[in-house]
């Protein structure tokens, strides 16, 4: 497994990416979340509501009102702990919020259609907390 720096300082890593990606495929294969959805479930998994996307040539992407999926919700907040447990593991500390987000939008980021269902002309740039 690989770990690398980001020009911004933040420490990535292939195994937290593919956790994430197991976890958001293994919930697509019943359902593709919008990604306002996937927003507002990470969001709350996280303890950080009000997620927000920012789209190329687009306006922002708002977290979905509301209640968040609570099996999407569960699904994800395991995966963050088994993040957190990479991290832990191989870096020696707790994730930063923002290489968590930044692991959300690597794997979302590429391909988004196979994880979510309102992709016609997406192209994500970042996903950062709102508030």
């Amino acid at each position: 497994m690989s770990w690398w720096d980001t020009p911004d300082g933040r420490v990535l890593g292939d195994g937290p990416a593919d956790l994430f990606r197991a976890a958001l495929r293994s919930f697509a294969k019943r359902r593709r979340p919008t990604l306002p959805e996937l927003l507002a479930a990470a969001g709350e998994a996280l303890g950080t509501p009000g997620l927000v996307a920012s789209r190329e040539g687009g306006p922002d992407v708002q977290a979905a009102e509301g209640p968040a999926d609570a099996d999407l919700v569960s699904a994800l907040r395991e995966a963050f702990e088994a993040i957190r447990t990479e991290y832990r593991t191989y870096v020696d500390r707790e994730p930063e919020l923002e290489e968590i987000l930044e692991t959300i939008d690597f794997i979302v980021g590429y391909r988004p259609e196979r994880f979510l269902s309102d992709t016609e002309g997406l192209e994500i740039l970042a996903i950062r907390s709102g508030t």
